[in-house]
């Protein structure tokens, strides 16, 4: 990863996960080691199944309990 502030490119053990534009990058350091944590603009997923009917939980009609004889 090349930061237009540092001269050096920085080694990254991970590559992006995700394809977009990267938006902002926030480096940290913590117990003397370095730490980038990178904001990246993605697509919105498509859905699998956009126009077809979906069901819907209505929750229960009616409700079952019984009780054992002495109890």
């Amino acid at each position: 990863m090349r930061l237009e502030k540092l001269k050096e490119p920085i080694n990254m053990t991970e590559v992006l996960r995700f394809e977009g534009e990267v938006k902002s990058v926030t480096l940290s350091e913590e117990a003397g080691h370095w730490y980038a944590s990178i904001n990246v603009e993605v697509q919105p997923p498509k859905h699998k199944h956009p126009q077809e009917a979906v069901g819907v939980d209505l929750g229960l009609n009616t409700l079952l309990f019984f009780r054992m004889a002495g109890g």
